[in-house]
């Protein structure tokens, strides 16, 4: 849901602009207090079993639980599975974080030096 979306919501006569909340479940708990920030008109948030760990360890430790499940999957390589998938989600926060700090570089406005440069005809 986009922060915006709620401003729009406001728009419209039979709303209360200040009765405008957000609900969210399970992953979407995890969003509605995101969305809630970026939106100071937000009055409320409705949290429906959203998460109370951080996004790497639920992947993990699903992981894990769909490893064990799986009657297929050789058990004796559990330790080396997680091992592997820890690795894998690291790495991936790691380069979202580099992408972030070098999307912080440029300003809105010089986005576009980031674009590749397409030759007008």
């Amino acid at each position: 849901m986009h922060p915006l979306l709620l401003n729009h919501l406001a728009t419209y006569n039979f709303v209360d602009k200040e009765k405008i909340g957000v609900i969210g479940h399970s992953e979407g708990g995890v969003i509605a207090p995101i969305v809630a920030v970026k939106n100071p008109n937000t009055r409320f948030i409705i949290n429906l079993a959203g998460t109370g760990v951080s996004g790497r360890d639920i992947i993990i430790e699903q992981s894990e639980l769909l490893a064990k499940a799986d009657s297929s999957f050789n058990k004796a390589n559990l330790k080396n599975y997680i091992d592997l998938m820890t690795r894998i989600i690291e790495g991936i926060l790691q380069n979202l974080i580099l992408l972030q700090n070098r999307l912080i570089q440029y300003s809105p406005t010089s986005w576009h030096r980031l674009l590749p440069k397409i030759k007008k005809a």
